[in-house]
Order: C-alpha cells, then structure tokens, then sequence
C-alpha cells in the first residue's frame, strides 16, 4: 500500500440469460464466468436462511457473472464512465458474436486487497430485461469474441456518432420482445451505417443500393 499510489479493484457485472457451457472463459481483461453459490444467493438477492424467501424477486436472474480489474489512483472513484463504456461494448460484442439476448442492470464494484470499499452501481449504459431467446457462450466462441473484441476495442469512446448508434440499436433490438420493435432499431441501425451523409429524399434508394453492394460478395 505504501509502495504505490493505485489501488486494485474489481468490477463484477451479474449477467442475465446467459448460459456457459464451461466454469470460466478469458478474452483480453474479460473473465467471463458461472457464480459461486455464495455469489448467487448475493447477486440474486437470496437470504441464506430459506424461511425467509417472501419478497420481491429481482428484475433479472443471473448466474454468470462479467469480471474485469482496473487500476485506478488513490482517491479516485473504481467505476468510471470509461469503464462503463468499455463493459458496454464488449457485452454488444458478445451479442454481434451468435444469438441470444443479454441483460444486466447493476456492476459491483469491490476492491482487491485491503483498502478501499464495495458498492453496487446501477449502470448508466445498463442492458434491457433480455426477450428470453437465452444466450449460451461455450470456449469454441472464444477465438472469434477475441478476434472482434480486438478490432472494436480501439473504438471505444472514439468511434464516430452513426457507428455508436448503430451498435447501440442493434443491441437494443436483440433485446426486444416484439418482432416489429426489433425491426424498428434494426432499421434505423441501417440507417445510420448505410444512410451516413444522405439526403431525407434519396434515403430509400441510397439504402438499397449501399446495402446491395455491401452484401453481394457475402
């Protein structure tokens, strides 16, 4: 403690309808793995004594959890926007990777070591309730998350407006229960990647013709 001026957390995020098919799965400084039955009853909100289970259940059920460790200086909040951002991201890179919806709504914030304290945080970037189309991750999905967290990853907090919102919809529309909102946040994120400096009145023709292109050789 006396050696440094930085501090070790590490931020847990509970993450709903999400099934792994293996304990633990690594991909950069993301750990991706199952609960503990401690860390269950925790995240879910669980009393240990049974007797006492009348209550409202949480919003969403996780039992597998989104880790990653920062380093941060002395005196200096554990969760920045930054490292909400970064946790953002790399879930909408697991949802470009296969089928499936995810959810979470809080990140827990505890130290490593001796100093500092534990919170929980509502994030501000948090997930919806996910559709119940569950996600499964398994250790043959690893090299190809790594190989797309690795192009996405220079982008966070850099990337241009109309690429960020394209994400963000297409995120959004995998969460979705209803068929025609899905549409809706699909075809804006169209828009917004294929319609970038197009005029209101070509919209129609410049996405067909854009989109056309971009698909032909795939």
């Amino acid at each position: 403690y006396l050696s440094t001026d930085t501090d070790q957390y590490r931020l847990s995020v509970p993450l709903a309808n999400t099934t792994l098919t293996q304990d633990s799965m690594v991909v950069g400084e993301f750990t991706i793995r199952k609960m503990t039955k401690r860390e269950f009853q925790a995240f879910n909100g669980i009393p240990h004594d049974v007797q006492s289970l009348v209550r409202t259940p949480p919003h969403l059920w996780s039992d597998s959890l989104l880790e990653i460790r920062v380093h941060v200086p002395r005196g200096e909040s554990p969760l920045s926007s930054a490292d909400q951002d970064r946790i953002w991201w790399f879930v909408a890179c697991m949802k470009l990777l296969k089928p499936g919806s995810i959810g979470y709504e809080q990140i827990w914030v505890s130290p490593i070591g001796w100093t500092g304290m534990s919170f929980i945080a509502g994030s501000t970037l948090r997930l919806v309730a996910p559709s119940g189309d569950r996600y499964t991750l398994s250790p043959e999905d690893i090299p190809a998350l790594e190989q797309l967290w690795t192009r996405v990853e220079g982008r966070v907090g850099v990337a241009p407006p109309f690429w960020s919102l394209a994400l963000h919809r297409f995120s959004d529309a995998v969460n979705r229960a209803r068929a025609d909102d899905k549409f809706l946040d699909l075809w804006i994120a169209c828009e917004s990647l294929f319609g970038h400096r197009t005029d209101t009145g070509e919209i129609g023709y410049q996405l067909s013709l854009r989109m056309a292109h971009y698909l032909e050789s795939d």
